[in-house]
């Protein structure tokens, strides 16, 4: 499982709290990105 927690609503942007598998890894990469 991976922990999405939302730094700053203005900027739009996520931290990484948690994370095991790569795949999830790029998924938040995507999210952070897609802002």
């Amino acid at each position: 499982m991976l922990t999405i927690t939302v730094v700053d609503h203005n900027i739009s942007t996520y931290a990484v709290a948690t994370y095991s598998d790569q795949l999830e890894y790029k998924v938040i990469l995507l999210i952070v990105d897609g802002r």
